[in-house]
């Protein structure tokens, strides 16, 4: 985690050893990687010009001189991580092949923690009512305005899975026209031809889901966490995502990290990347990822990235 908040503030400088698995971190941007070989010799700097170094523990190749080095640089100071563990950290994704080599046990969130974010949840709403009626009235009131000449419903209400796989009724200011999913379940797209004028404000500032601090008081979302996706799809990705199940493992949020971090997905493989991010957010499950979430909610809510 330490990595992502330093990139926010540095240019992360990685000397990497060039065996295993390395050539997909060499994608990752914005980070100065440094290819060491087996003649790097430790001793003569006070102080490794790397802020980490990193290796895929994993490769039987690593041994003899390569360890060396890595105990080396340890015992000068400079971190030494496996490629998995720098590959999650810097991109915020916890690729689903990865879980192989992973103890699925680190999926389970902290129940200590999930009361906490409980507490906090109706803690934070209940504050920020005064706010946040008047804002929600006004967007009723628009919505109505723009569809004057039908009877549509302002509320846009539909089943989504929850939880532990549970169904429940979420609620969102309906952005689209009324008949946007007469023909069934649909994922948006970049020009969804079905969004409305003021559907495409209240969706790019996220106003659109303000009812569903109803949700959250109901105790079947929390303000943050993955996105409770539609059963349509649910049942579609259990069958082709491998470990897609384990997303409900946590409350669905209003925001979350593959949202900051990514934004809508409109197929399957944008899905799957998605789904990363979430698995990322559930292994790190705590109040300073959680903050940082917040911090990038109010930054999409202000530029208006990932929103269709």
């Amino acid at each position: 985690m330490s990595q992502i908040y330093l990139r926010s503030v540095t240019r992360v400088t990685i000397g990497y050893v060039p065996i295993g698995r390395y050539q997909s971190l060499l994608e990752i941007k914005d980070i100065r990687w440094i290819e060491l070989t087996e003649c790097f010799e430790t001793t003569k700097y006070k102080r490794l010009p790397f802020h980490a170094v990193v290796a895929d523990f994993a490769d039987m190749e690593l041994a003899g001189t390569w360890e060396k080095l890595l105990a080396e640089a340890a015992l000068q100071g400079t971190p030494v991580y496996n490629i998995l563990q720098v590959s999650e950290s810097l991109t915020g994704r916890l690729p689903i092949r990865h879980l192989y080599e992973n103890n699925l046990g680190s999926l389970l969130p902290s129940q200590s923690y999930l009361l906490v974010k409980r507490l906090a949840d109706i803690a934070f709403i209940l504050i920020s009512l005064p706010i946040v009626l008047p804002v929600a009235l006004l967007t009723a009131l628009a919505i109505k305005w723009e569809d004057r000449h039908s009877k549509s419903a302002v509320l846009f209400k539909q089943c989504r899975v929850g939880q532990g796989g549970k169904l429940f009724t979420m609620y969102k200011f309906r952005s689209m026209i009324a008949s946007a999913e007469q023909d069934g379940a649909q994922m948006a797209t970049d020009t969804d031809v079905r969004v409305t004028k003021f559907g495409s404000f209240i969706r790019q500032t996220r106003l659109d889901e303000l009812p569903q601090f109803i949700n959250v008081l109901k105790g079947e979302m929390s303000l943050i966490g993955p996105r409770p996706e539609q059963l349509d799809f649910v049942k579609q990705f259990n069958e082709t995502i491998p470990f897609y199940r384990y997303r409900h493992i946590v409350k669905p949020g209003i925001s979350g990290w593959a949202q900051v971090m990514h934004g809508y997905a409109s197929d399957e493989d944008e899905t799957k990347v998605k789904l990363e991010h979430d698995f990322f957010y559930i292994k790190n499950f705590s109040l300073t990822l959680d903050l940082l979430i917040v911090i990038k909610t109010i930054q999409t809510m202000l530029t208006g990235f990932g929103a269709r």
